[in-house]
């Protein structure tokens, strides 16, 4: 029974750590509303979740560079092998582009953390600065910057680690990592820190992911700091699929993440809160279905490299099946539990969500973008970028729900611009783009 249900959803070992650390905080999740609720007015808990949506800006600025780097560290590690001092050894062509890789990406990223910490304090001024003599909201906002802006520098560091196929040893550090922030996140609540428990949970989060890279592998960030080969173009070979992803990922971010800002400037905090918590409770199907996707992708990449096409249309299915079958029992499961809560009347839970009805068009728009973006991160495997259009039409979308929803004074229009954009243009364009690509490649 066991082995059916592992080979049922491709259950392994990089699955279930990527779940853990996944599984801690939405099982967790309930003790943090609860204290969101009891800790936090409904204003602060609409501030809450217009700073978390706002970190986003992040995404503008990266480009979508994550995946991007797992890939290209992932085709390189294809002819190179850790050691027992936890060096990189193998093809001295792909040696020295890595290392150079690596060093290209620390300086990015340094210059990037500077120039996202000089825009949010402007953008800070336009949301917040209006509150600031009253409740330090704006200090609070400055205060979150301080501690994010280094994990800008750090993540990336990762997405090449698991691109070098340490997957397990990454996603374990960010399970200490959602362990940790979230025990002091409530640590700083029960302490009366307000918005400032943000301000912790960031702080402890970056330190982890530090003292991992700090401890495990000082050796070959050194040597790759101190690298003077131009084996390694980012010019030529990152940015050109660097400005598409980019592109691909701000239009996005501008379409969707901006919801919560907006309804936080058209309705007031109130109603801000209770769309970010409902968004943040129907993004579990997504990210469970991450866990399927983020630890294959690398896989794929050196799959890709070699031109084992068996391999990997047996990978490509394998994973695809999973995606699609966990999700569609997350659905449900939320469903049943929203069925539940609702049954039992917990008022003070309900008051600060939408209707179920809403939330569940975001939950089947979720399940339906967590397909879209398997297909999206395959093609992205392959050092290439097809959804810029199918964003574009999206992202007018969204405008629009903004404006009806300014018109006529009604948020559901936020709500169904998501659900209408995933069924009629991500999802149908990410199916033909990826049969595409797989013919393009003679993957198919």
């Amino acid at each position: 029974m066991i082995n059916f249900l592992s080979k049922l959803f491709g259950f392994d070992q990089k699955i279930l750590i990527f779940l853990s650390s996944r599984a801690f905080s939405y099982l967790s999740y309930p003790i943090t509303l609860t204290m969101i609720i009891k800790f936090l007015s409904p204003e602060e808990q609409g501030y809450y979740y217009t700073f978390l949506t706002l970190l986003g800006l992040s995404m503008f600025l990266e480009l979508g560079l994550g995946i991007i780097l797992t890939n290209f560290a992932s085709h390189e590690f294809s002819n190179l092998k850790w050691n027992k001092n936890n060096n990189l050894t193998g093809n001295s062509l792909s040696l020295g582009r890595s290392y150079s890789l690596i060093q290209r990406t620390i300086f990015w990223f340094t210059s990037l953390a500077i120039l996202f910490f000089i825009l949010m304090v402007g953008i800070g001024i336009f949301f917040f600065g209006e509150f600031s003599l009253d409740n330090n909201i704006f200090l609070s906002w400055i205060l979150f910057l301080i501690v994010f802006s280094p994990g800008l520098i750090i993540s990336p560091l990762l997405s090449i680690l698991q691109g070098f196929q340490k997957i397990k040893e990454v996603q374990f550090v960010i399970f200490l990592q959602v362990c940790f922030s979230i025990l002091f996140f409530w640590i700083a609540l029960l302490y009366d820190l307000g918005l400032n428990a943000l301000v912790v949970q960031f702080l402890v989060q970056n330190i982890i992911s530090f003292l991992y890279l700090l401890i495990k592998y000082p050796s070959l960030i050194i040597k790759s700091l101190s690298s003077s080969n131009n084996l390694f173009s980012w010019r030529q070979e990152i940015l050109p699929l660097q400005i598409k992803t980019g592109f691909t990922w701000l239009v996005s971010y501008l379409g969707l993440n901006l919801l919560v800002p907006f309804s936080f400037k058209i309705f007031g905090p109130v109603i801000a809160g209770q769309l970010g918590m409902s968004f943040k409770i129907s993004e579990i199907v997504s990210i469970i279905c991450l866990a399927w996707v983020n630890t294959r992708v690398p896989e794929m990449g050196q799959i890709i490299a070699k031109n084992n096409i068996k391999k990997f249309n047996k990978l490509f299915y394998s994973t695809l099946r999973s995606v699609v079958i966990v999700g569609a029992l997350f659905v449900i499961l939320i469903f049943g539990l929203f069925n539940v809560i609702y049954s039992l009347n917990l008022d003070n839970f309900l008051n600060r969500i939408l209707p179920i009805n809403l939330i569940m068009f975001l939950i089947f728009g979720y399940y339906l973008f967590s397909i879209s973006n398997y297909f999206s991160m395959t093609i992205r495997a392959f050092k290439d970028e097809k959804m810029i259009m199918p964003n574009i039409i999206s992202l007018f979308i969204y405008i629009f729900a903004i404006y009806a929803s300014l018109t006529f004074n009604d948020y559901k229009f936020l709500i169904l611009s998501f659900f209408i954009t995933n069924l009629l243009i991500i999802f149908p364009f990410s199916i033909f783009f990826i049969r595409k690509v797989l013919q393009e490649k003679d993957f198919i």
